[in-house]
């Protein structure tokens, strides 16, 4: 009917049924072979996890800004200073005791002048262990005094003699009192000037000594060791 011819399909039909014989034959069972063991079926092969954790990306961190550090000043170094010489203390040296009569006679005024004065001061002079004669003190006025000869003794407001009631001992002192400290140094020079160690007709004296401590003048003529 629909314009194929019947001996077409007969045929076809025919060659199918051929294959399937051929097929038969070939899947025909092996009477002599042993039946295969039960064995257990081999399972598949299991993909193993791997233990190796992902890589994960790398993450793009941000780029943090450089910390600029404060400029720091340089460290100047120390400048050394030289070494400094210690200053010694100056070594104070003792006092020498006075080794003259006449100089002992001087400190013993220093000693009494600020607190005595008059014939207070002529007897604190005279009271050194040295002087063992009989003393003698008195006032004086301006005019010719003892021990200087011809001239006349002025500039001082008042004063006292002191020394040995016995002439004969080449001993004489005084203390004045001035008006003006000022006019101290020319009249120590006037005393100086004047004096004669050689006043006493019979001895003479060793030394001369003077001295002041203020508005006060010390002078004195006598042996260099004792006034006995």
């Amino acid at each position: 009917e629909n314009g194929m011819d019947v001996s077409t399909i007969v045929e076809e039909n025919e060659s199918d049924a051929e294959k399937e014989s051929v097929a038969s034959d070939n899947t025909s069972v092996d009477e002599n072979a042993k039946p295969a063991e039960n064995q257990p079926a081999k399972k598949p092969a299991e993909s193993k996890p791997s233990t190796k954790p992902a890589e994960k990306p790398a993450e793009s961190k941000p780029v943090a800004a450089p910390i600029e550090k404060p400029t720091e000043k340089p460290v100047e170094a120390p400048i050394e200073k030289p070494t400094e010489k210690p200053v010694e203390a100056p070594i104070e040296k003792p006092v020498e005791e006075p080794k003259t009569l006449g100089n002992k006679l001087l400190a013993a005024f220093h000693a009494n002048a600020t607190s005595k004065s008059g014939e207070a001061l002529g007897t604190a002079i005279l009271s050194i262990p040295e002087i063992q004669f009989m003393q003698a003190v008195g006032p004086i006025e301006e005019g010719y005094l003892a021990g200087f000869g011809n001239t006349e003794i002025k500039g001082f407001q008042s004063g006292v003699v002191f020394g040995p009631m016995i002439s004969t001992i080449p001993f004489i002192g005084y203390v004045f009192e001035l008006e003006n400290t000022a006019d101290i140094p020319a009249f120590i020079s006037l005393l100086k000037t004047n004096a004669d160690l050689r006043w006493n007709i019979c001895t003479a004296a060793d030394e001369m000594v003077t001295g002041s401590n203020g508005n006060k003048v010390f002078f004195v003529m006598c042996p260099t060791e004792s006034g006995n």
